[in-house]
């Protein structure tokens, strides 16, 4: 099982945290798979991360090819991929020293 670092943008991270949604469609650069841990690491527009973290375990791999025409796919989703996960741990960056 791998683990992968998710850069997500503030509006998201939030619906992520509120239970709001569930799933995500991201480029397929990570090679994702079945039980590999995301971190959805939270950022600010500029892209530097806030310090807050949600890990969640993938408990679905979605294939779009199967919902797209074979030319639509082709030039749209095929390096796109969509997952389900769960939430295991939250940290939401504050340090206490």
């Amino acid at each position: 099982m791998a683990e992968h670092v998710l850069k997500t943008r503030r509006d998201y991270y939030e619906q992520i945290h509120d239970e709001e949604r569930s799933f995500d469609v991201r480029y397929d650069d990570h090679d994702f798979k079945v039980g590999d841990f995301v971190i959805f690491e939270e950022t600010y527009r500029d892209g530097w991360p806030t310090g807050r973290r949600i890990r969640a375990v993938i408990t679905l791999i979605i294939d779009l090819k199967a919902y797209a025409d074979e030319f639509f796919y082709e030039y749209i989703f095929d390096p796109l991929v969509a997952f389900q996960f769960r939430i295991v741990e939250e940290d939401d960056g504050i340090r206490w020293v």
